[in-house]
């Protein structure tokens, strides 16, 4: 479980921002919330905002984070890590990432910061019984461990540099089964979903997972015809061949066969199937169609896993009743696992009361340097339980709703009648440049 994510210093991100999982006292569909020790923990959070405001950029901090993380022994000597730091913040102020998460039954606190690209501190914390135990703490390339853990391998000492993280380098040089367990939570329980992310690489993802899951795929036959797909099965394949095992190569140049003549080639091939026929999911199927088959499998994984699943603009492609079942669904799907959803949208419909707590909903805007403020709504006061968050948010209430300026419109529409009585005017009625 992930119970908190913080950060400064990122993009958009200036002063620090907290997510937080936590429940508050509301006492609002208690069912749906994961018990862990003293702690009450959603399963899943909204992120509204008007466009520009930093809703994508918490989840980014989350990823960046990540690969730094995971990348970290692949970088070199003199490789600076590349951080993007407020357009307002100076040189010296750092970029810093915390995290407090659940793994193997055990919470841990983990975080680094990075100041001129390179690694400024870096800490790991766990508690077991509850109590605060210290892994270690690093700061620059010093590294000063916890009185309950033995000196840390020469190995991982000799690993460290000023762009890695001693996490990474611990993990992979010295037997410490909680610094594995911290490692593996960013490497195998904290997921991210884009729909941004290049169609052939997802697609293969998906295929792969039908294929190396072949018990899941009754569920996944369920669940499109429950968002009213009327699709019957699936056919998915993925397999690599030679130049020679590919179809419909007439128009390759002959410098291009002799690029891939003896390479082995991905293939990925899925075809839908509905009442009476099929069609290709890549060439025939919408959008829609496209994004559930991609999106069913990070969801399907993480579900069963007891993962933790970050997806930006959960709503694009999907007709809102299909994206609020969706969401629906996945408290009710393996309830013995701790899986948890954090995404961004701007579905106002998801507001209607029946989905998400006050605490579930978290908003994001500018505030006057252009840096992005992160609340929930159970920070507002004078949120009745019984009102129409959809209403309130809509009437811009809770704030994070784009303010049109009004006053400018006259104009706007003055000077556009301008331009089309103005026989210089440019008209693009013949150009094709609109068109796909």
């Amino acid at each position: 479980m992930l119970l908190e994510f913080s950060c400064s210093n990122f993009k958009s991100i200036y002063k620090k921002i907290t997510l937080s999982m936590l429940a508050s006292s509301d006492d609002t569909r208690e069912e749906d919330l994961i018990t862990f020790e003293k702690y009450r923990v959603n399963r899943m959070t909204a992120i509204y905002g008007p466009n520009g405001s930093g809703k994508t950029n918490v989840l980014q901090a989350v990823s960046y984070a990540k690969r730094i993380i995971l990348g970290s022994m692949k970088r070199e000597l003199g490789d600076s890590l590349k951080v993007l730091p407020h357009k307002l913040a100076g040189k010296e102020e750092p970029t810093e990432f915390a995290f407090q998460f659940v793994t193997k039954g055990v919470r841990y606190a983990y975080g680094f910061s990075i100041i001129k690209g390179m690694i400024q501190k870096e800490y790991l914390y766990y508690f077991p019984n509850n109590r605060q135990t210290k892994i270690f703490d690093r700061m620059g390339l010093e590294v000063s461990e916890g009185p309950s853990f033995k000196k840390f391998s020469e190995a991982s000492m000799d690993a460290l540099k000023d762009n890695r993280l001693f996490l990474a380098c611990a993990a992979n040089y010295t037997k410490v089964s909680e610094i594995e367990a911290a490692f593996l939570f960013f490497k195998e329980e904290l997921k991210l979903f884009s729909s941004a992310n290049g169609s052939n690489r997802v697609f293969g993802r998906a295929i792969e997972f039908l294929k190396e899951n072949p018990e899941l795929k009754p569920t996944y036959l369920k669940i499109m015809d429950y968002l009213g797909t009327g699709i019957k099965d699936i056919e998915a394949r993925a397999e690599t061949v030679t130049l020679e095992g590919l179809e419909n190569t007439d128009r390759l140049s002959e410098e291009v066969r002799k690029m891939i003549k003896n390479r082995e080639i991905a293939v990925l091939e899925s075809a839908i199937c509905y009442e009476g026929f099929k069609t290709d999911l890549e060439s025939e199927e919408s959008v829609g169609i496209k994004k559930l088959f991609v999106f069913l499998y990070p969801y399907l994984d993480v579900l069963r896993g007891g993962k933790v699943l970050l997806c930006d603009e959960i709503e694009t492609g999907l007709h809102e009743s299909i994206a609020m079942g969706m969401l629906k669904l996945f408290t009710q799907l393996y309830p013995e696992t701790n899986a948890q959803i954090i995404f961004t949208t701007h579905d106002t419909s998801l507001l209607d009361g029946e989905l998400l707590r006050r605490d579930q909903i978290w908003f994001t805007e500018l505030d006057g340097k252009r840096s992005t403020d992160l609340y929930s709504l159970a920070e507002i006061r004078n949120v009745r339980k019984t009102e129409s968050l959809k209403n309130g948010y809509v009437s811009g209430k809770y704030g994070a709703i784009p303010m049109l300026n009004k006053s400018i419109f006259d104009d706007i529409v003055s000077e556009f009648q301008s331009l089309n009585q103005d026989e210089k005017s440019t008209s693009f009625a013949d150009d094709d440049t609109w068109e796909e």
